[in-house]
């Protein structure tokens, strides 16, 4: 379960934050990543009134799931590393291009890929937070690939 903004407006511990920006879902969910990442799922519950078996909260420093055996952090990706990837695709395309291939995957194969794309919890705003890249271009190029390895 992805936490709302408006759920995280009721967390005590962004209280503060909405006061001062209002429902904005990345100083809420940075908020409250930071509060609840040595925290367990039973706190954030507890907080929000709500029962489930996972919780994910997103925000512009990364994405935190709460479950109740385990606690995963994963990381935004950093400017360097979108720079990075950015610059990885298009050597790749070039190169794909001066071959004589087609640089494009075909239409099943982008189909597959955003579905995959849009059912991770890295996923925010037609973005991968791992990696930085537009999901729309990165599914659409036949050389990228997912770091996460999904596909």
């Amino acid at each position: 379960m992805i936490i709302t903004v408006e759920q995280l407006a009721r967390l005590p511990c962004c209280a503060l934050v909405f006061a001062a920006k209002g429902q904005h879902a990345r100083y809420l969910g940075d908020t409250a990543i930071r509060h609840y990442q040595d925290k367990t799922l039973l706190a954030l519950l507890t907080d929000l009134g709500i029962e489930t078996d996972e919780a994910t909260i997103q925000g512009g420093i990364g994405t935190l799931i709460l479950a109740r055996d385990k606690m995963t952090w994963l990381p935004a990706a950093t400017s360097g590393q979108m720079l990075g990837s950015a610059l990885k695709a298009a050597g790749a395309t070039l190169t794909t291009l001066a071959k004589g291939e087609n640089p494009l995957a075909t239409q099943e194969t982008i189909a597959t890929r955003r579905k995959i794309c849009e059912s991770c919890p890295s996923f925010q705003n037609n973005r991968c937070m791992q990696c930085g890249c537009n999901t729309t271009l990165k599914t659409t190029l036949a050389s990228e690939h997912c770091p996460l390895e999904k596909w």
